[in-house]
């Protein structure tokens, strides 16, 4: 076996650790620090002052304030929620249910009876249009930690059987046993790799703001990708339809 040969699974292997290792260990929604936490903590308090003082507009530049990238621990889902029924008191629909949505994304109880019922509340009054995740991209997208849990349960896999690798070569054919925690790998990396391209090119979950041409009105619940300088490209629904980016409420990042 050449040179290269030899060193290719090692190389998978590693990268394909070290990727599952960042996944691991690495910021996630709702892992804020202690500052991120604190500065959710103190918006949502100051909003909510704000509310019962009737003072929705400014309770609205609070409570965003304190959202940032909606990595405030607990605080955040409520910020969301609470953003969503201050829009919605206002009547400016497009936005609550957008909220709401994103409440829902980092909420530690996507179950919750309040949520899901002002959820839907808005969307009877929208009556706009929801489409569903476009082709394979989007069914993965809509649930991302399915593939992201599959790569670190590969990669976790290529080394147990790295390690066990010589015991395997003597109950398998030696071949098999001793390569096989490479072809494991190699799928670990390959599955890695269609996680960081879903999350820089791939479908995602947004909310119309305002209409987009004749067919999607405000509040319609589409799936985009990046169109460079246009905006966003609507993926699934009306394809080919270039959004401009105030135009579209991505749900996530």
């Amino acid at each position: 076996m050449s040179r290269l040969g030899r060193l290719l699974p090692p190389a998978l292997a590693a990268a394909g650790l070290a990727l599952a290792l960042v996944a691991l260990f690495a910021g996630r929604p709702g892992r804020g620090d202690d500052a991120t936490a604190t500065l959710a903590r103190d918006s949502l308090a100051r909003g909510n002052r704000l509310v019962r003082r009737g003072e929705l507009d400014a309770a609205l530049a609070a409570y965003t304030a304190g959202w940032g990238d909606g990595d405030g621990g607990a605080s955040s889902a409520t910020l969301a929620y609470n953003l969503g029924t201050t829009h919605h008191r206002l009547g400016q629909l497009p936005e609550a249910l957008l909220w709401y949505r994103r409440a829902l994304a980092v909420a530690p109880s996507p179950n919750d009876d309040w949520l899901r019922e002002n959820l839907e509340l808005a969307r009877a009054e929208l009556a706009a249009a929801r489409f569903e995740p476009p082709g394979l991209g989007g069914r993965l997208a809509a649930h991302p930690v399915l593939l992201t849990t599959a790569a670190v349960v590969l990669a976790w896999l290529a080394l147990t059987l790295y390690l066990a690798r010589r015991r395997l070569a003597l109950s398998l054919p030696p071949a098999v046993g001793e390569w096989a925690w490479a072809a494991v790998a190699g799928i670990a990396f390959a599955t890695w790799a269609a996680v960081f391209a879903l999350s820089a090119w791939g479908p995602r979950p947004a909310v119309l703001l305002a209409p987009c041409g004749p067919e999607l009105a405000a509040g319609s619940e589409v799936w985009v990708t990046p169109a460079g300088e246009e905006g966003w490209s609507v993926a699934g629904g009306a394809e080919g339809r270039s959004c401009p980016e105030s135009v579209v409420g991505r749900v996530g990042g």
